[in-house]
């Protein structure tokens, strides 16, 4: 039993400052914002990644309701803000209210 334990304790790093670090699989990936037409003249965003869409957001996020940014600018400055918590590997890239605020979006 004692060799087991031994076993697995050794399997793991003794200080969390000698795990190896983490990789960002979107780092070196071609990330593009797209904009897309949403619900009563409003716009939402997509999230390119190569190529492929990786984030559709057509609505406003955080907020209740279907209906996209009034603007186009609006749209576009979310999307670059998602797409940069994407680039530093944050994942998912949730945005909060008081992140819409602070980028003055409404």
């Amino acid at each position: 039993m004692a060799s087991l334990l031994l076993a697995v304790l050794g399997c793991r790093p003794a200080d969390p400052e000698e795990a190896p670090p983490e990789t960002n699989p979107y780092a070196s990936a071609d990330l593009t914002v797209e904009i897309i037409p949403a619900p009563n003249d409003t716009y939402g965003y997509n999230i390119l990644m190569d190529g492929r869409i990786i984030v559709h957001q057509p609505n406003v996020p955080a907020r209740p309701g279907v209906e996209g940014f009034r603007t186009v600018e609006a749209a576009q400055l979310v999307g670059e803000f998602v797409l940069q918590k994407i680039s530093e590997n944050i994942f998912p890239p949730g945005v909060s209210v008081s992140e819409l605020d602070s980028l003055g979006v409404f």
